[in-house]
């Protein structure tokens, strides 16, 4: 029992010696990690002959930073894209479809 005691006195000792060895209060629990916003925005694209032609915009869109989802359709024209706002700006989706040959435009 009396070195249980002691042990406890040492430890009042050090710490009152050395405030580096005190106990420190617990950390504030983490914040949970916020998902990032996802919009999407519905492109008419002009240009579009085939499903290659299709295929071309769907790569150029989907190997942009941001951009979660890519479905585009030659038969109706359109393109479907899911992105972070916060990384991808809406013009920047404009500006790869041209890059890759056609012009596109807002539907929504």
């Amino acid at each position: 029992m009396k070195r249980d005691t002691f042990g406890f006195v040492a430890a009042c000792a050090l710490a009152a010696a050395f405030p580096a060895f005190a106990a420190r209060p617990a950390a504030a629990p983490a914040k949970p990690a916020r998902k990032p916003a996802v919009a999407t925005a519905k492109l008419k694209i002009e240009g579009m002959t085939c499903q290659n032609c299709a295929m071309t915009v769907t790569r150029t869109l989907s190997k942009m930073a941001g951009v979660k989802s890519v479905k585009v359709s030659a038969a109706s024209k359109i393109g479907t894209v899911q992105y972070d706002p916060a990384t991808v700006k809406r013009e920047y989706l404009i500006a790869a479809v041209k890059r890759s040959g056609f012009t596109a435009k807002f539907a929504n």
